[in-house]
């Protein structure tokens, strides 16, 4: 029982510094702007314009939870209280 414990903690560990990488990527692929004296940041994504199955339409992500940056953002949230690093905070 005591190995299963230390091994999932070393999971758990492992599972950390992945979501790190994904945080790290995230931020390096950030784009970071002013607006009215604040700092903003967004990301680009992509999707099939309506009724077509080829062309593809690139803007900034839009605001909602599950395919927006406020999602983007609480994951950000969720990785710097983990991890106590305060960059991850910041982003969010």
């Amino acid at each position: 029982m005591v190995k299963n414990l230390v091994s999932g903690e070393a999971r758990s560990q492992e599972l950390i510094e992945i979501s790190k990488e994904v945080g790290d990527y995230l931020l390096l692929h950030s784009l970071v702007f002013d607006m009215n004296g604040s700092k903003c940041r967004t990301w680009m994504t992509s999707s099939l314009k309506l009724n077509c199955e080829k062309l593809c339409e690139v803007t900034s992500c839009g605001y909602d939870f599950y395919g927006g940056i406020s999602g983007i953002g609480e994951y950000l949230l969720q990785l710097g209280v983990v991890t106590k690093e305060q960059k991850y905070i910041d982003a969010a």
